[in-house]
């Protein structure tokens, strides 16, 4: 679930990944000017979240 989609600044965006029932993780890009992918920092995210669980997945 994304929870700050960007408005709190550019370049950022907090996302909420759950994993159990008890269990979330966040990740939050602060993408700074000259970035590529400065507009789409929920799109990082969202990159990100689905590597960690990926590996998650491997153990």
């Amino acid at each position: 679930m994304i929870y700050d989609n960007g408005g709190e600044g550019k370049g950022r965006c907090v996302l909420a990944v759950g994993i159990r029932d008890d269990l979330t993780y966040t990740v939050t890009p602060l993408l700074t000017t000259g970035n590529p992918i400065l507009s789409d920092p929920c799109g990082m995210a969202i990159k990100v979240a689905a590597a960690a669980i990926k590996n998650l997945n491997k153990s």
